[in-house]
């Protein structure tokens, strides 16, 4: 939403398993929208933490924080996305900045095809859509998130020229260590 309403403001726009398409029928999140205004704080959806990634230790990590465990989300909550969602609909060809759209092929809690639909329909003429296939939906917290971050360093100092600069150096400095150093 940020984009929407400050388009000059940043000069590219990364998004990671974007929440554009959710597992759930259109006729539930209009009964979400509907409750907000009667019971905003009702909580109503519970997200397993398995869904979020494929490393063990990562999930471990999840089930054992208190602030997030057994976290649920308000109808207040998701009835904002619904309509947030709603707007992005109406208003991706705004969407002109350079994007770099992320998602997992097999992420539970968002669906790539909502990742889809934002490549296909973003008026950007700069934008890059990458799959990740298998991956769950904190790309970056899951297995292979090495393969994830060189990615969107890759997007970034192909369009940054410090960021080329620094990756440069970066890979310079780690081709004159010794292996055990690197």
């Amino acid at each position: 939403m940020y984009v929407l309403e400050n388009p000059t403001a940043v000069a590219g726009l990364i998004c990671e398993s974007f929440a554009h398409e959710v597992p759930a029928p259109d006729f539930a999140l209009a009964v979400f929208k509907g409750l907000s205004h009667i019971a905003p704080h009702a909580h109503v959806l519970h997200l397993k933490n398995e869904l979020f990634s494929r490393d063990p230790r990562v999930v471990q990590a999840m089930n054992e924080d208190p602030l997030i465990a057994h976290e649920t989300q308000p109808t207040k909550t998701l009835a904002e996305m619904v309509r947030a969602d709603e707007r992005l609909k109406r208003e991706f060809p705004l969407i002109t900045l350079p994007v770099f759209i992320l998602h997992g092929t097999a992420d539970g809690a968002t669906k790539p095809s909502g990742s889809q639909r934002f490549y296909d329909t973003a008026g950007s003429r700069d934008k890059t859509l990458k799959l990740y296939e298998g991956h769950f939906h904190d790309l970056l917290n899951d297995v292979d998130k090495q393969v994830v971050m060189a990615d969107i360093l890759g997007w970034i100092a192909a369009r940054v020229p410090a960021a080329r600069e620094m990756l440069a150096l970066r890979a310079a400095t780690a081709a004159t260590k010794p292996v055990a150093e690197v």
